[in-house]
């Protein structure tokens, strides 16, 4: 996968994550993958909860353009968003602070401590 693609999907969940309660992103998910449409036509639930383009929006950050390239990156890091069902996926790796191996799979990012590797999976460029 694309890390930037990966990055901007994972900026994205955490700003849903701001605007949206825990209940709100598991039932966007679960309209989601309940639809047939979703993916077509700009169709995601997460709009039935917030401004979802602003969060993404607001995952892009001040490189926001209106260009091809941009659009297309958008829209693949919102698919990737989807299908991780607004989770950020991670594996094992060590903590931050005493190195023992972390098995992380597949948590929702809200209920890591900070000695997780958060930062160092999901944005290497942060560390």
């Amino acid at each position: 996968m694309d890390m930037r693609v990966h990055n901007l999907a994972v900026r994205f969940i955490e700003n849903l994550g701001i605007f949206l309660t825990d209940e709100q992103l598991a039932e966007a998910a679960a309209r989601n993958k309940a639809d047939p449409n979703v993916g077509m036509y700009g169709i995601c639930h997460s709009h039935d909860f917030c401004d979802a383009n602003q969060a993404m929006i607001d995952a892009v950050g001040s490189e926001f353009e209106n260009s091809d390239e941009q659009n297309k990156l958008i829209a693949a890091a919102w698919e990737q968003a989807r299908q991780w069902e607004f989770k950020i996926p991670c594996e094992k790796a060590p903590c931050k602070k005493c190195g023992e191996s972390v098995d992380i799979e597949e948590m929702d990012y809200r209920e890591w401590c900070e000695m997780c590797v958060y930062l160092e999976m999901c944005h290497p460029s942060t560390t």
